[in-house]
Order: C-alpha cells, then sequence, then structure tokens
C-alpha cells in the first residue's frame, strides 16, 4: 500500500472512533432533532407540500431556494423594527 492510502486509513478509523464516542452519538442525535425540526418548518411556512423537481441535483436546488427565500423574507431579529 502507498503512504496516502494508509493515511487515509488511519484517517478514517480516527473518524469512525470519533463518531462511536459519547460525544460522537450526541452530536448525531442533536443533528438528526435539527433536521426533522426543520423539515417539519417548511412547508408550515411555505407553499411547499411536495418536490417539483427530479435527480439529486434539481431537489439540492429547490430545497436551496426555498430554504433562501425563507431566509430573505424573514427579517433578521438583531436590526431594529422599521415602521
Amino acid at each position: 500500500m502507498s503512504g496516502e492510502t494508509l493515511g487515509l486509513l488511519a484517517l478514517r478509523g480516527e473518524s469512525e472512533a470519533n463518531i462511536k464516542s459519547g460525544k460522537g452519538i450526541l452530536l448525531r442525535v442533536n443533528r438528526s432533532i435539527q433536521v426533522e425540526g426543520g423539515r417539519l418548518v417548511l412547508p408550515k411556512r411555505t407553499a411547499l407540500q411536495r418536490v417539483f423537481t427530479r435527480g439529486k441535483a434539481g431537489i439540492n436546488c429547490e430545497l436551496f431556494l426555498v430554504c433562501f427565500g425563507c431566509n430573505v423574507n424573514e427579517p433578521p431579529r438583531s436590526c431594529p423594527a422599521v415602521s
């Protein structure tokens, strides 16, 4: 095996150890909860009930645009209210 392959195997082992550690498990659970919450918020805040494009790239693009629109539509909390 080449040195590059051995280095990648070492990094893979380190990554797997991090994922299986207590902190890694907690981070994955938190991320899962955040994703589920975000997935439920989108249909409530928008008219998005289903994705109309096909293919992974099209779905990613459509969801990106919907999320971008939600962020643009919502005023930042740090800015004072404009009357």
